[in-house]
């Protein structure tokens, strides 16, 4: 589980609207799912009467929430909109799979030998 916090919103000035209403995102897990945030973030952040102060999530919710908060953090809306655009079409163009790039950890790490397959386990033990 990850938790983003977002930097203070500045007191208004006196052009400014009232204060807007502060809200804390929880982001749950799961490819759909994540793909799904995607959409309702974008949508929150086009609504300028919010003001995001939090992020909690896991998963493919935390890969939203450090787009989102990273994309905030150096842009504003728009730029937490830009971030989590970047990300998906990312994940898009990459299949689904392995979204962080190719290396010898990451092919290790989600191989049969770690994937608590039962013929891998028997495959392994047969080499012994």
């Amino acid at each position: 589980m990850a938790l983003f916090k977002a930097k203070p919103a500045p007191p208004p000035t006196a052009t400014e609207s009232p204060k807007r209403p502060a809200i804390c995102l929880a982001l749950q897990g799961g490819g759909a799912h994540g793909a799904f945030q995607w959409g309702v973030l974008d949508r929150l952040l086009e609504d300028d009467r919010l003001d995001i102060r939090a992020v909690t999530a896991a998963s493919a919710g935390a890969m939203n929430a450090a787009a989102l908060v990273s994309g905030l953090e150096n842009g504003g809306a728009e730029g937490g909109r830009e971030a989590l655009d970047k990300l998906w079409r990312e994940v898009n163009r990459s299949g689904g799979r392995n979204v962080f790039g190719d290396s010898a950890i990451w092919s290790a790490a989600s191989g049969p030998a770690t994937s608590g397959c039962p013929s891998a386990s028997r495959a392994r033990r047969r080499r012994s």
